[in-house]
């Protein structure tokens, strides 16, 4: 099987190729170098004895630097870069330093199947948080956000996502509301930021931290309905536990 799988899709496999599906299919372990049209040649050449080495275990694509989408989940700033990719569960980097080369490649490789690299996760700066606005949480700051607080609920969403924006001003409103209560109205967004605690499949996802542990939300988006689940929840004063 692994020998059909070898020779059934090209070492090096272009992104918009035809073949790029069948060789996701074979493995979810990807090694991406992001080029200009002017250093493809060069790359495919560094990339390609590496690759007969390492297909099927590790599929090898290239990415023109055009593909803004590409670029910017990987927040490539310079080209060629070379990033290696986990995407099961979830997408987790591993960027690649130095020139592109067959010798930095498979030692890169080889770091990975040895445990020995440590995943690049995406963070946004920490802002400055607003008195009675939700609490900001960025991908340096989610751990102890939810572990340090008894009462978390958070709003993952991604900026783009239009049921995000029609929700913006209701979870504005609960976090006005809460403000003085035991519990952190929280968003965090989850285009700008990673952890290896957040596998967020679809926007906006809602979830409820109590003493840390994840509850999955799974009721209207109005705001009555989120006030009557955070009073479920959490010990609030009198004025809310009526609700």
């Amino acid at each position: 099987v692994n020998f059909i799988r070898r020779h059934s899709i090209p070492f090096v496999n272009k992104l918009k190729s035809t073949a790029i599906k069948r060789a996701f299919e074979y493995s979810r372990q990807h090694f991406i170098v992001i080029t200009d049209d002017k250093d493809y040649d060069t790359v495919v050449k560094q990339m390609r004895p590496v690759a007969e080495q390492y297909s099927p275990q590790f599929v090898f694509v290239t990415v023109e630097s055009s593909n803004a989408q590409v670029v910017e989940m990987f927040g490539v700033t310079e080209f060629p870069t070379a990033v290696l990719v986990n995407l099961s569960p979830k997408i987790v980097k591993y960027p690649m330093e130095g020139e592109i080369t067959s010798e930095n490649l498979r030692k890169h490789v080889e770091a990975y199947t040895s445990g020995e690299l440590t995943a690049v996760l995406k963070t946004a700066a920490e802002p400055d948080q607003e008195a009675g606005k939700p609490h900001i949480i960025v991908g340096s700051t989610y751990a102890d956000t939810v572990k340090n607080n008894d009462n978390v609920f958070v709003k993952f969403y991604a900026p783009w996502c239009g049921h995000c924006k029609k929700l913006v001003p209701i979870w504005d409103e609960l976090a006005e509301k809460l403000k003085d209560e035991n519990v952190v109205i929280a968003k965090y967004d989850a285009t700008a930021n990673e952890n290896e605690d957040v596998n967020i499949k679809g926007f906006p996802t809602l979830k409820y931290y109590k003493n840390g542990n994840a509850i999955d939300y799974s009721g209207g988006r109005d705001l009555d309905s989120l006030l009557k689940f955070v009073a479920e929840h959490a010990t609030l004063s009198v004025g809310h536990t009526e609700l």
